[in-house]
C-alpha cells in the first residue's frame, strides 16, 4: 500500500481543500460524485479512503484518460508561450519598467531571455520582477512591464504572434472542443485548433480568426495600448511604437560600458526610425557599428540615406571583399605539391595508399552569392561539420544554428535572428565529395575568427584539415589580416597550440579585439 502525500486532485491537478486532505479527486472530478459511495472502494472521494494501491491508482488514470475521448494526438499547452515570445525580439539591455495606475514603481532591463532587476541587481522572471514591485498579487507581470516607448510586453508577444506564419508555429493536431482530430484549422494567434462545426461555423474561414480565448486578448491588447502607464512609459500618439522596437529604435541599457557602440565615439544610442545623427551604419565587412553623424564630423562621409547596395567603412575592408568575391568566382583551386605530400605521407604513416586518380582541390564559399554548384557544396559540408558537433540550437526557436552558418543566412525580413551573411566556408573536395570543412569570418584588417572545422569521421588523421588550414591561412597572409583566432574546447587547446601555432590570448587583448 502507498500513502498518500499529495494534496492535487489526479485528474484536474486542481488543489483539494486542506479539510479533505485524504482526497485523490476533487468533487467535480470525481468519478462517481453523483452515486453512493463504496467506502471499501479504492475510487471513493470519501474520508474512510485514506490510500491508493497500485492497481488501482492505475485503474483511475486509466478511467480519467477513458473519460476525455479515446483519440490520441497532441495538444499543446498555450500557459506562457505566448508571452515567451517578447524574448525573439527585445535585446539584452532592453530597458524595461514595471508601472501601476502610472506610476514608476520599478526598473530593469533585458537580460539571458529574463529581467535584470536594479532593486535587487539579479536577473530574476518576469513574475519575480512584479513581486520587486509589491505587486505579486497581481500576476500580471506582462501587463503591467513596460518598454521605454509605452509598450506593455502583453501587447508585444500579441503582435509578434500575429505577425508569425502558421508554418513557424507549433499548432495542435486536435480539436481543443471535441478532443478528436480531423479536418481542423488553427486561431490565428494561439496553437488551439478547431473543427469548424465545434466552433459554430459552416466551414474553415476565409478570414482572420480568433478563438474565444483570444479575441479577449485582442481586446485587451487594444485597452492596454492606449492606458496610463502606455503613456507614462513614453507612448506617443500617431507613433507606431511595436515598429520601433522591431528597428532597435528604442532605450538600450548600457550592460558593459567597454564593449559595443560607435566605433567611433563609443555611445550606444540610436535613432533608426528615421534617418539623422544618431543613425547607425554597419560596415558589411567588419561589422563595426557607426552613427551617420560621427561619420560626417570625424571623417567627413557624408550620407544623405542608407546606402541601398553594401557599404564599406574603409578602403581596407573594400579590398578585402574584392579579394574575397574574386576568390569565390575563381571556383575550385588546386592544390600545391607541398600540400598533397602532406595528404600522401599521412596516408603511407597509416599503411594506406592514397588514390592519385581522384583529384584534392579546395575552394571559398559564401551563401550570400553561392551558385547552384556552391549551394551543394555549402549542403554537404553540413553534414560533416555535424558528425564533430552536437547542434547549435537557438534558445527561442529550437531551430538549429549550423546550417545558418554555412549558408551564411540572414534573419527573415522583420523576424529576429542572428545575421550570418558574413560568414565563409572553406571546403577541402576529393573528387566531389567534401572531405573537411570549416567556417570562417574576415572583420576587417584586424582580426579573422574560425568558429567550427572539421573532417569527415572516416578520413581523420589523414592530413585533410592540416591541408585546408593551409589554404586558408595563406588567404589571410594574402589579404594582410593581423590576426587569426578562434574558440578551443580545453581539450583541444594543445593541438592548436602546438600543431597549428596559436597561443592563448590574454584577457586584456581579448577585451582590446572585442571593443567595438
Amino acid at each position: 500500500m502507498l500513502t498518500r502525500t499529495r494534496t492535487n486532485c489526479l485528474n484536474c491537478n486542481g488543489e483539494l481543500p486542506s479539510q479533505t486532505e485524504e482526497q485523490f479527486l476533487c468533487h467535480q472530478c470525481c468519478p462517481e460524485s453523483n452515486q453512493p459511495q463504496d467506502p471499501t472502494s479504492p475510487l471513493a472521494c470519501s474520508k474512510s479512503s485514506s490510500r491508493l494501491t497500485p492497481s488501482s491508482k492505475e485503474s483511475l488514470l486509466k478511467r480519467m484518460s477513458a473519460s476525455k475521448g479515446a483519440s490520441t494526438g497532441k495538444v499543446t499547452t498555450k500557459d506562457t508561450g505566448l508571452h515567451k515570445l517578447v524574448f525573439k525580439v527585445l535585446l539584452d539591455g532592453t530597458e524595461v519598467t514595471y508601472y501601476v495606475d502610472g506610476q514608476k514603481i520599478i526598473d530593469g532591463y533585458i537580460k539571458d531571455q529574463r529581467i535584470y532587476c536594479n532593486h535587487c541587481n539579479k536577473v530574476v522572471s518576469p513574475s519575480a520582477f512584479e513581486a520587486h514591485a509589491g505587486e505579486g498579487s497581481r500576476r500580471k507581470p506582462y501587463d503591467n512591464i513596460y518598454t521605454s516607448n509605452g509598450v506593455s510586453l502583453h501587447e508585444l508577444s500579441m503582435r509578434i504572434s500575429k505577425d508569425m506564419q502558421l508554418s513557424e508555429r507549433e499548432t495542435d493536431d486536435l480539436c481543443r472542443e471535441c478532443g478528436l482530430g480531423g479536418d481542423i484549422f488553427p486561431c490565428k494567434m494561439c496553437p488551439r485548433s478547431f473543427h469548424p462545426a465545434c466552433v459554430g461555423l459552416p466551414g474553415v474561414p476565409s478570414e482572420e480568426w480568433f478563438c474565444d480565448n483570444c479575441t479577449i486578448l485582442v481586446q485587451k491588447e487594444k485597452a492596454l495600448a492606449a492606458n496610463k502607464n502606455a503613456k507614462a512609459a513614453g507612448r506617443q500618439a500617431g507613433v507606431d511604437s511595436i515598429e520601433q522596437i522591431l528597428k532597435r529604435a528604442i532605450r538600450i541599457v548600457p550592460i558593459c560600458d567597454d564593449l559595443g557602440g560607435c566605433a567611433l565615439c563609443k555611445k550606444k544610442d540610436f535613432n533608426n526610425s528615421v534617418f539623422d545623427e544618431r543613425t547607425v551604419i554597419l560596415c558589411d565587412q567588419c561589422e563595426k557599428e557607426y552613427h551617420v553623424g560621427c561619420l560626417r564630423s570625424e571623417w567627413q562621409v557624408d550620407l544623405k540615406e542608407l546606402p541601398e547596395g553594401e557599404w564599406f567603412c574603409c578602403d581596407s575592408c573594400s579590398e578585402i571583399r574584392s579579394s574575397l568575391d574574386k576568390m569565390i568566382s575563381e571556383g575550385a583551386q588546386p592544390l600545391s605539391e607541398s600540400d598533397l605530400d602532406i595528404i600522401r605521407k599521412k596516408h603511407e604513416s597509416k599503411g594506406l595508399i592514397m588514390d592519385t586518380d581522384t583529384e584534392i582541390r579546395w575552394q571559398l564559399v559564401a551563401g550570400r552569392s553561392a551558385t547552384a554548384d556552391g549551394n551543394s557544396l555549402l549542403s554537404s559540408a553540413v553534414p560533416v561539420i555535424h558528425q564533430s558537433f552536437d547542434p547549435i540550437i537557438e534558445a527561442h526557436t529550437g531551430r538549429d544554428l549550423i546550417p545558418e552558418m554555412v549558408h551564411g543566412r540572414r534573419p527573415k525580413e522583420g523576424m529576429p535572428g542572428q545575421d550570418y551573411s558574413g560568414m565563409y566556408c572553406a571546403v577541402l573536395t576529393v573528387g566531389s565529395n567534401v572531405v573537411s570543412a570549416a567556417l570562417l569570418r574576415v572583420m576587417g584588417g584586424d582580426v579573422a575568427e574560425l568558429p567550427l572545422v572539421a573532417t569527415s569521421m572516416d578520413l581523420q588523421g589523414l592530413g585533410y584539415f592540416q591541408v585546408l588550414f593551409s589554404c586558408i591561412e595563406r588567404l589571410l597572409v594574402s589579404l594582410k589580416v593581423k590576426h587569426f583566432m578562434l574558440p578551443a574546447a580545453h581539450e583541444a587547446e594543445a593541438i592548436w597550440m602546438k600543431k597549428f601555432g596559436f597561443s592563448k590570448i590574454p584577457q586584456d587583448q581579448m577585451e582590446a579585439y572585442l571593443n567595438g
